[in-house]
């Protein structure tokens, strides 16, 4: 915070993420949000002070990053604050987001919620079971369909959709301007894990650019499956199982038929693409602390050295050529 601006800004680090179809999405949101469940964001909803300062915003997990393609990619984030962690990653396809969380684990705390949306209402917010007005509870194969973006409920428990008033006022962000009520009609949804929760994860795959009649389909036919979604190792496959995205906390072993497999000796965020010419591998050290890895991808080693200095933390391009 500087000069008495961003005076709830302390989650806006902490995983948000904002989808933009239109740019109006949350044009003027700011004094409406409620700041603790910022789209993205998995947070703890008693804490009363949310000012940004040194010691509040650099959390001390150093595992977030991501690897591109050029095409897709995927980016990971270790969370932790105060007596609150989880595991976050986001898979990014071409027509699809895939929100992965596990591992939310806290002690003595409020309520922990997962955000996966909360934008200006624009038209209609429809659900599963019809239209959405006030809060719904929802639940895993539901999904929901608001301003051309579908968003369906893969795991987890307690998912809501809200579609309510919220007001506010600009004061409270920038307490040296003058106050100026605002108020608004807002669209949210998210994951409840209740108070002190324990290992518990949820999934939502967010597709935008859809209509509200491809819904039911995209539920029933998607090619995206999740392999995993653990605090070890979150990890999805598409187009048959030939692109595969994995983010791995720990040392492990991803199978996902019995001759694809992927090993590592070090945390690590990898993205495998297999053709009947090769794979085409790309690995990176989000710590930025190794220099090298090794790998065991469909029962070759590969030993990959790792960039340094400026450069620590950037992804590794690997063909593996099929004879």
């Amino acid at each position: 915070t500087c000069n008495s601006e961003n005076m709830l800004g302390m989650h806006l680090g902490d995983g948000a993420l904002y989808i933009y179809r239109t740019g109006g999405e949350y044009e003027n949101i700011q004094p409406l949000w409620d700041w603790h469940r910022l789209p993205g964001t998995t947070c703890d909803q008693s804490i009363s002070n949310l000012v940004p300062g040194n010691k509040k915003c650099r959390l001390p997990a150093d595992f977030v990053g991501g690897v591109g393609d050029g095409t897709s990619g995927v980016a990971a984030l270790d969370y932790r604050r105060d007596a609150l962690s989880a595991k976050k990653s986001w898979f990014f396809e071409d027509d699809a987001i895939v929100c992965l969380t596990a591992g939310v684990t806290a002690s003595n705390l409020g309520p922990v919620l997962t955000s996966i949306q909360q934008s200006l209402l624009q038209g209609e917010a429809v659900a599963v079971s019809g239209p959405v007005s006030g809060k719904v509870g929802l639940k895993a194969g539901d999904w929901v369909h608001h301003a051309g973006i579908g968003y369906l409920i893969v795991q987890g428990n307690t998912p809501v959709v809200q579609t309510v008033r919220q007001e506010g006022d600009w004061k409270a962000i920038f307490p040296t301007k003058p106050g100026s009520p605002q108020s608004g009609e807002v669209f949210s949804l998210w994951f409840d894990h209740g108070r002190s929760p324990r290992d518990q994860s949820c999934a939502c795959i967010i597709f935008p650019g859809v209509s509200v009649g491809d819904m039911p389909g995209l539920a029933r036919q998607g090619d995206i499956q999740i392999l995993s979604n653990t605090p070890e190792l979150q990890a999805i496959a598409t187009d048959h199982k030939s692109r595969v995205r994995a983010v791995f906390y720990k040392p492990g072993r991803l199978e996902w038929t019995t001759a694809q497999v992927l090993e590592t000796d070090a945390p690590c965020i990898a993205t495998l693409v297999s053709s009947p010419q090769g794979i085409s591998l790309h690995v990176a050290d989000p710590t930025q602390k190794r220099r090298e890895l090794h790998l065991q991808v469909a029962g070759r080693a590969v030993s990959v050295k790792l960039p340094t200095d400026g450069e620590a933390g950037k992804a590794v391009d690997v063909t593996l050529h099929i004879h």
